[in-house]
């Protein structure tokens, strides 16, 4: 991440690309941040079963947006 602005400051990479590999790292990150903060505490309101299964169905939706808007910027490009 901290890269990228260089890259698109010097020409090497464009706006529209730099949006892509950003949004498909935040993809690929989400399902890990969702391990270590969503799940201690929906797990510990909701309860064990209740907490995952809220923390997946999220995690899953937030995916399916993300790949959306992904396909969506690719296709632009």
């Amino acid at each position: 991440m901290t890269i990228l602005g260089p890259m698109v400051q010097n020409g090497s990479l464009s706006e529209a690309k730099a949006l892509i590999v950003l949004m498909l790292g935040s993809m690929f990150m989400l399902p890990f941040i969702a391990l270590r903060s969503q799940i201690p505490t929906y797990a510990s309101v909701f309860g064990l079963r209740m907490g995952l299964s809220l923390v997946a169905t999220s995690t899953i939706i937030s995916i399916t947006v993300r790949l959306m808007v992904l396909c969506l910027l690719i296709m632009a490009t």
